[in-house]
Parts: structure tokens; C-alpha cells; sequence
């Protein structure tokens, strides 16, 4: 009986350390986009544009806002509209260009959407 309570409590546990990918804030809507490579390493110093279009993103043009990653990878976006987004990320000649470039869903108040993509 100990064995079956300590594997279940090594379950809950493990499953608590999954990443989410909405987290809950107390502002306009923020979307954190972490850029990884082949290996799943984060990029430092790619640069990541949000478009408000695909029309947009496709011709690069009308960028509504640009960042710098971390050392992490990461690159924050802030008090943003509720809206749907779609981005380009680059470093050097490695970039998103055959990847899925679209959020999902339309960002919303109070929440920060998480995003990976991977630069190749």
C-alpha cells in the first residue's frame, strides 16, 4: 500500500512540473515566444516581429513590434491588443519560415500565452 501511494505521489508530482502554455496576469495581454534551435536550445540574440496579418507577414512588412530573445531564448511581448498575432523569428540565416507561424487563438486580458518555435 506505501508503494502505491508513494508512486502516485511521484505521478502528481511530475505532472505538477509540466509547462503550461497560458499563464494568468493581472494586465493587458502579454505573449512570451521562446526561440530554440535543432536542438531545442535556446536562441540568444534572434530577433522575433509580430504582424498583425498574414498578408503582413508574408511580405514583412507593417511589423507592429520587434524583439531581442535572452539568453534563454525568450522574447516578451507586453500590453498587447486581443487580438490574433503572427510572427517571424531570425537569427543570422536561421529562421521560422517552414514552421507554424500563427498564435493559435486571440490573446486575451490577464493571460500570457506561451510559444515555441524553432529557428533552422
Amino acid at each position: 500500500m506505501k508503494t502505491i501511494i508513494r508512486v502516485l505521489l511521484f505521478v502528481l508530482l511530475f505532472a505538477s512540473c509540466t509547462k503550461e502554455k497560458t499563464e494568468y496576469v493581472d494586465n493587458l495581454p502579454q505573449l512570451e515566444i521562446t526561440v530554440v534551435d535543432i536542438s531545442h536550445s535556446g536562441v540568444n540574440g534572434a530577433t522575433v516581429t509580430l504582424y498583425g496579418s498574414e498578408e503582413d507577414l508574408k511580405a514583412e512588412v507593417n511589423g507592429l513590434a520587434n524583439k531581442t530573445t535572452n539568453e534563454d531564448g525568450i522574447a516578451l511581448f507586453t500590453d498587447l491588443e486581443e487580438k490574433v498575432y503572427y510572427f517571424y523569428a531570425e537569427k543570422a540565416e536561421m529562421n521560422n519560415s517552414k514552421s507554424i507561424t500563427l498564435i493559435g487563438e486571440k490573446l486575451a486580458i490577464n493571460v500570457k500565452a506561451k510559444i515555441q518555435t524553432t529557428i533552422k
